[in-house]
């Protein structure tokens, strides 16, 4: 049971919300100290050296921050605070007249943030200076009037599939230790790793599919019609999620080699209307994933998709914006099976035997034990048995049956 222990322990810190987030803190620095911090983040950029230094002076702490103007033109995150969300919005709103969009976020375990990041098409770092100017001098800039670059509305992370994996695990590893469940705990694990598969739209009746469409579309009319159009031009739905109102939702396709690049021209053609595409590729499965980024949690922007899906001789799919990532990102396993079969394994080290009885056999023991008594009887009668091992043959077997290494 110490083992038991040890996970439930393990368990308890790796989801504690303040987990992964050991930022150095700047104020237990010396100034010396401090400097050569805001010179080491900047990674060769002035600007940006000069932009973390000013957040710090206005109380504003960093969290993550990047310079590669050679691939990208860079970002960097802040901590939001009761006392600075005001200040940072007023800033956010400044950067969008230049080419830099402000996304507030929610976070499980950071907490909430803001991310700012240049959305010019030239990869640059001199927005970073643009930014120190700003936090600086914000009374001198016009907040009133911000672009569509801007994003006020908070957008909220739910916990990670890791972190809601490993609650449940936790919760069911407590059971077991107090009700010694091992063999229910460990069943539950099994039965969970694979799970999700997508319904087979194709085996269904035309009424059985028509329900499933409105089923899937989440009490959204738009989201079933796109669901019904690309099912009627051969494009597998996987997953999609309405918003609910909360925001804009998204929708997934399964990526053949057939429809790869029909898919990758409709994501071009979708990155001019505020929706964006990304490729991935898990378990070598492949899955195109739109995701809609108005700012008002609407989810008009399906009817958008189905309307390029339906149509997509009629658009441009020669200029795609930056909303569009044809690239194929590939994904490690999940976390969550990872971490279940990793769980499996090692449950099952000190997992006894009998304790894994076949369904409604709950006398297994009595059971192998009456068959080998049997035996012994009819090995006797025949003139096989040997008196004289009875014992040890006895001791063996139930060696076997409890589990216990033969020596």
């Amino acid at each position: 049971m110490k083992i038991l222990s040890n996970w439930i322990g393990h368990l308890e810190k790796s989801i504690e919300k303040s987990a992964g987030c050991g930022h150095i803190d700047l104020s237990k620095l010396t100034p010396e100290e401090r400097e050569k911090a805001f010179v080491t983040f900047g990674e060769g950029s002035e600007n940006l050296t000069r932009l973390l230094k000013t957040a710090y002076e206005h109380n504003v702490e960093s969290q993550f921050c990047c310079s590669d103007c050679e691939n990208s033109n860079g970002y960097v995150t802040f901590k939001v605070t009761d006392d600075n969300l005001k200040y940072l919005r007023d800033v956010g709103k400044v950067l969008s007249n230049y080419d830099v969009t402000t996304t507030f976020e929610e976070h499980y375990t950071m907490g909430m943030k803001v991310n700012f990041c240049s959305f010019n098409h030239e990869p640059s770092e001199h927005w970073f200076g643009i930014a120190a100017d700003v936090m600086e001098n914000i009374q001198n800039f016009d907040c009133e009037h911000p672009t569509e670059l801007y994003h006020e509305r908070i957008y909220t992370h739910n916990a990670p599939l890791g972190n809601r994996i490993q609650e449940k695990l936790l919760t069911i590893l407590k059971y077991f230790e107090a009700e010694d469940k091992l063999s229910y705990c460990i069943e539950l694990l099994e039965e969970s790793i694979s799970q999700g598969d997508s319904v087979d739209l194709t085996k269904l009746t035309p009424e059985e599919r028509e329900k499933a469409f409105v089923t899937f579309g989440e009490g959204s009319e738009s989201l079933t019609r796109l669901l019904k159009t690309a099912y009627e031009h051969n494009i597998e739905s996987r997953f999609c999620c309405a918003g609910h109102g909360i925001d804009p939702g998204y929708v997934a396709f399964k990526v053949t080699d057939d429809n790869l690049k029909y898919l990758q021209d409709i994501g071009k053609v979708l990155s001019n209307y505020d929706i964006k595409t990304v490729f991935s590729e898990l378990d070598k499965k492949r899955t195109v994933c739109f995701y809609g980024l108005n700012s008002e949690a609407s989810n008009d922007w399906f009817v958008i998709v189905a309307d390029v899906i339906e149509n997509f001789q009629s658009f441009d799919c020669e200029h795609p914006t930056d909303l569009y990532h044809g690239e194929i990102r590939v994904e490690r396993d999940s976390l969550g099976d990872s971490f279940k079969k990793m769980l499996i394994k090692v449950l099952k080290q000190f997992k006894p035997q009998n304790n894994l009885l076949p369904e409604g056999r709950t006398n297994y023991y009595d059971e192998q034990k009456n068959k080998f008594n049997k035996k012994v009887k009819l090995d006797n009668i025949d003139g096989k048995f040997n008196p004289g091992n009875t014992e040890h043959q006895d001791s063996k077997t139930i060696k076997k049956m409890k589990g216990e290494r033969e020596i």
